[in-house]
């Protein structure tokens, strides 16, 4: 029940004060490595959110090639059939989102994506959350930075897929119970958010032993990510050919998969977290990642 209340409510308790202070970089696993993307991004300030001409982030995003296959989602016994195609190496972060922002979409004359919400615990315009997933952002807004990128979003399946390494493996990392080593979740006690360093996201790959076996960071953990589907009264609709499933569905709700840093307790934490949220609220614990057809 406290899962499926939380998908619903999002952060409504997130107004409360923090904890714990938000981790520094340094203090994440692969410390070395992260410091070193975050000095890249520093590097790249003098012109972040105010020069919009040939503006292009610090760290494109990457795409990665899952090989098709079959295979049997958690949630029931049927056999998906699923087509090679391709996915971002990670979360978009803000200064990915901040391109689209950044460039005119040449059929309307106006930027490709409108900003994400800047309220208390979202990223957009936080100085040191360059790297982190953007956050605060609607299903219209994640749609349109896929069509920005001449991609989509993945559907369920493919998550899943994904993120269970072809169906052969519990988690991304393998079948080792999820702790705070693989994942960016909530920490071993109640309300211990960001494995108990803060409220907050962590930067993308922060946590590569937490990777799947293509190299996919962060498909458990940090941000819950939208995907194409919308919610169904029931789970037995889902095209057997692994797109998304766009029936009749539970009113505007979008279904989103993976868990995010705040609310999967570690101790019940399921193999691949499912939730769902209506389309138009920003929540700070949703992001997104892309996808596209195999090219």
């Amino acid at each position: 029940m406290k899962k499926i209340v939380a998908g619903i409510v999002g952060l409504a308790c997130l107004s409360a004060p923090a904890r714990a202070v938000a981790p520094a970089y340094g203090e994440v696993n692969d410390n070395r490595r992260v410091e070193n993307i975050v000095e890249g991004a520093r590097a790249t300030r003098v012109v972040y959110f105010r020069s919009k001409k040939d503006w292009k982030p610090s760290r494109p995003i990457k795409w990665i090639s899952i090989v098709g296959g079959e295979f049997k989602m958690a949630t029931d016994e049927k056999t998906y059939s699923i087509k090679t195609f391709d996915m971002t190496e990670t979360l978009v972060t803000v200064e990915q989102y901040e391109e689209c922002v950044n460039t005119t979409n040449p059929a309307t004359g106006k930027a490709w994506c409108t900003e994400p919400d800047t309220r208390e615990y979202c990223n957009w315009h936080k100085a040191d959350r360059l790297l982190h997933p953007v956050n605060c952002v609607s299903f219209a807004q994640v749609n349109m930075y896929a069509r920005f990128k001449d991609a989509r979003l993945p559907s369920e399946t493919e998550y899943e897929y994904a993120a269970t390494n072809g169906g052969t493996t519990l988690y991304p990392w393998g079948n080792e119970r999820a702790t705070c080593k693989f994942a960016w979740v909530s920490g071993d006690e109640a309300y211990d958010y960001g494995c108990g360093k803060g409220r907050t996201t962590a930067p993308v790959c922060s946590i590569p032993a937490g990777n799947t076996l293509d190299g996919l960071c962060d498909m458990v953990g940090n941000v819950w990510e939208f995907t194409q589907d919308k919610q169904q009264l029931g789970i037995t609709n889902r095209p057997l050919n692994g797109s998304a499933f766009e029936g009749e569905g539970f009113g505007s709700y979008r279904v989103v998969r993976g868990g995010s840093f705040y609310e999967e307790d570690i101790g019940i934490l399921p193999a691949v977290p499912r939730g769902f949220g209506a389309s138009a609220f920003l929540f700070p614990d949703r992001g997104f990642r892309i996808a596209r057809s195999s090219r």
